[in-house]
């Protein structure tokens, strides 16, 4: 054996015993088993649905997912900075449990009550009592299980989440096709309702996951100001901070339904989806590399030069592999969705070259706790993002949602680079 070959044997024995990538694996084996089985989902909703049911449904989903995001006010990310040290976790976790409940609820109202401004379409939809009472718990169950993942990741849990993410898809796939052998018919409503359904097993699930990572846990209604108000300057940052980054990403569907119609909001969501699953490999890292710096801030910087290169080695043959063979992937969706969803698949599949190390000096920032970058980070994705997809697709149509994203990540990251540069020039003393 040469020196470089020992160099590099010696330095994947390290990186897999590393804490960090014990976490990032668990991350990205529940993350492509959820995309996989999501995959299938999407498939076969494909097949069973028109590209307009499947533009609604995906477009609904968006729209809980987006109230799920308002309802946290941060929270969920606090939970996995402050749950650590906290002398009491419990009072903690329920606290946050409680105010997502309440927030999630009076929204969830709210959006149904304003529904002729915010998303016309779907206006008869959430007029019907049922739905709306449905849509409410679903918002609910949503914000519950996305609090419940950062618990698990808090405390470097995250092969739990493993078992509770694949039961919810395989639940999910598994009604689908009772529907189906039953020959009734099916809807984008119809699919919402399995969608509601399985969250709620898989919530009850997670939280019989969570007594094992806190066997002293007990589910209680109350909300401790204490604890809460130690968490409320960092908290208020990253829930602005995912307001404007996240938000924008979740309200494209909307912006696409509405500007485009049902039909390309379908193809939209397709790519989306397929672009969510390259995705997997650096948001598994960076989100792992938040929870290691926060139990072990010493080595972040070491760690995070480690979670670029790792990042890159696999999602630039997945880019590849996306441009040469995307046609024929897509085609399993349909004949509709390869001619008008690849160019803005492989536009997407870029775009994660630079999301990638965003993610990572984002999370780096989120470690140190630094809100004024974080609250810049935000502003200039989420902004960047709805202003330049909204220009590109008035006069590009459903391409320029893709052209958007790749030019907004670009500017994020000269932006970032920029002010690194900035903030280091000031740091340094002068001679």
């Amino acid at each position: 054996m040469t020196q470089t070959e020992g160099k590099l044997l010696s330095y994947c024995k390290d990186t897999a015993s590393a804490s960090l990538y014990k976490n990032f694996i668990s991350l990205v084996t529940n993350s492509f088993l959820t995309s996989i089985l999501g995959f299938v989902f999407v498939t076969v909703a494909a097949w069973i649905l028109s590209a307009a049911d499947v533009g609604i449904y995906s477009t609904i989903i968006s729209i809980v997912s987006l109230l799920g995001l308002f309802s946290k006010f941060g929270l969920d990310t606090s939970l996995i900075r402050y749950s650590p040290q906290s002398k009491d976790s419990n009072s903690l976790i329920n606290s946050c449990f409680t105010i997502a409940i309440i927030t999630s609820t009076i929204l969830s109202i709210t959006f149904i009550l304003s529904a002729d401004y915010w998303a016309p379409s779907l206006t008869d939809t959430l007029s019907q009592p049922v739905f709306s009472f449905f849509f409410i718990g679903v918002v609910i169950l949503t914000v519950l299980i996305g609090f419940q993942m950062n618990i698990f990741v808090s405390r470097r849990s995250t092969k739990y989440l493993i078992v509770r993410d694949s039961v919810n898809n395989v639940l999910k796939i598994a009604l689908v096709l009772v529907l189906v052998a039953f020959s009734m018919q099916i809807s984008a409503i119809n699919l919402f309702y399995i969608h509601g359904l399985s969250l709620l097993i898989s919530t009850y699930l997670g939280y019989l996951l969570l007594k094992k990572v806190k066997t002293n846990y007990l589910v209680a209604f109350k909300i401790d100001f204490s604890q809460i108000k130690t968490m409320l300057k960092f908290s208020s940052g990253t829930y602005i901070s995912s307001l404007m980054g996240t938000g924008a990403q979740l309200a494209l569907p909307l912006l696409v339904l509405n500007l485009l119609g049902a039909e390309s909001a379908a193809y939209f969501y397709i790519a989306w989806t397929l672009r969510n699953f390259i995705e997997v490999i650096p948001g598994a890292i960076s989100t792992s590399l938040f929870a290691e710096g926060v139990n072990c801030p010493k080595d972040l910087y070491y760690n995070a030069k480690r979670s670029v290169i790792v990042s890159y080695l696999i999602v630039i043959p997945i880019i590849i592999a996306t441009a040469v063979f995307g046609p024929s992937f897509l085609s399993i969706f349909g004949e509709d969705y390869a001619q008008n969803s690849f160019y803005l698949l492989v536009l997407f599949a870029v775009s994660v070259l630079f999301s990638s190390v965003n993610q990572i000096i984002y999370n780096i920032n989120m470690v140190n706790a630094d809100i004024r970058f974080i609250i810049l980070y935000a502003g200039a994705s989420g902004s960047g993002l709805l202003v330049f997809s909204s220009i590109f697709v008035s006069y590009l149509g459903l391409i320029g949602v893709g052209i958007g994203l790749v030019i907004s990540q670009i500017t994020l990251l000269v932006i970032i680079l920029v002010v690194s540069l900035i903030r280091h020039h000031m740091k340094t003393p002068s001679n």
